[in-house]
């Protein structure tokens, strides 16, 4: 059986189409990582309470800040 494979794979053109078949399958692999990541991407985030929640750049953003006990109810 042995014998079969390395003969199989001391032709040089079998090589190259190995070759070639390795490349295509890791592009592949990569373009499926990318559409994977794209489709589970988390859309946004949520402050729980007494938090702040941030996106972006957040320098120079004006901010509010109201405590419980200055709301009026």
């Amino acid at each position: 059986m042995l014998e079969v494979v390395w003969g199989f794979l001391k032709d040089p053109a079998n090589r190259a189409a190995l070759e070639c078949i390795g490349g295509g399958a890791v592009v592949a692999a990569g373009g499926v990582w990318a559409v994977i990541k794209l489709l589970l991407k988390k859309e946004g985030v949520i402050a729980e309470d007494h938090s702040i929640a941030l996106g972006g750049n957040a320098n120079s953003s004006p901010m509010t800040i109201n405590s419980p006990r200055s709301r009026k109810s």
